[in-house]
C-alpha cells in the first residue's frame, strides 16, 4: 500500500488578509497533511484552531512560552504545526 504525506511550510507573515490566506491554504490540503506556519499571532491561532480543529491536531509554540511583559511584538509571533487527525504528534 502506498501512502502519501503532504507537507506545507509557510512563513505566514502576521499582517495581511489572514482569513483569505487560511481559506486558500486549507482548500489545497489533502488527507495526510502536516502544515507548519511561522509568524502566527495568538488571535490567528485561535481562529485556526476554532475553524479547522475538527480535522487537525495543533501544536503552538506560544503555548510553551508566553511573551513576557517586556517582550517586543516580534516575540508575540509563534509557530503552528497542524497535522491531520490521522497523524500522531509525539
Amino acid at each position: 500500500m502506498k501512502r502519501k504525506l503532504q507537507i506545507i511550510d509557510w512563513n505566514f507573515c502576521w499582517h495581511g488578509y489572514n482569513k483569505k490566506k487560511l481559506e486558500f491554504l486549507f482548500s489545497i490540503v489533502e488527507e495526510n497533511t502536516c502544515i507548519m506556519l511561522q509568524e502566527v499571532m495568538p488571535d490567528v491561532f485561535d481562529y485556526i484552531k476554532n475553524t479547522y480543529g475538527d480535522k487537525y491536531n495543533f501544536i503552538y509554540s506560544l503555548d510553551y512560552r508566553e511573551p513576557g511583559l517586556f517582550d517586543t511584538n516580534a516575540r508575540k509571533l509563534g509557530v503552528v504545526i497542524a497535522c491531520s487527525k490521522n497523524i500522531k504528534i509525539l
